[in-house]
């Protein structure tokens, strides 16, 4: 493509050029087609959204984060994911901040509660979803 690397756009059917913003959007394509089973029909490139007559990109991921990574493993392809892979998402796309949300039914609060000190310790733009919740852009 005019001299440039290129890389195969599943979505948009086409070779598009290999920036680095297009790498990033190839590789969420790839993790949500073949570890997350999410079929490509599902899938939009380039979605943003218009709010006022103005055009927007994502400030907030809002990522299903079903199971953990050690138990991921033997429910691979059952069309959820992980909170590991989510914070992956987050920091290869950019965005502000992460919301993970449906979690394993059989989660108690006391785990949840864990989990959400551990990712705090992490990334403090790193929420789980609770009924009600309110966060600022």
């Amino acid at each position: 493509m005019n001299g440039r690397e290129v890389i195969w756009d599943p979505l948009r059917k086409k070779e598009v050029a290999l920036t680095p913003e297009e790498k990033v959007r190839q590789w969420c394509i790839n993790v949500l087609s073949s570890q997350c089973a999410v079929p490509m029909h599902m899938m939009m490139s380039e979605a943003g959204f218009k709010l006022g007559g103005k055009q927007f990109r994502a400030d907030i991921l809002i990522y299903d984060s079903t199971y953990t990574p050690e138990d991921y493993p033997r429910k691979k392809g059952w069309g959820h994911s992980t909170w590991l892979e989510g914070l992956k998402l987050k920091e290869a796309a950019g965005v502000k901040k992460l919301l993970l949300a449906h979690h394993e039914i059989d989660a108690d609060d006391a785990l949840l509660d864990s989990l959400q000190t551990k990712l705090a310790a992490l990334d403090e733009n790193v929420y789980l979803a609770k009924e009600g919740m309110e966060i600022t852009l």
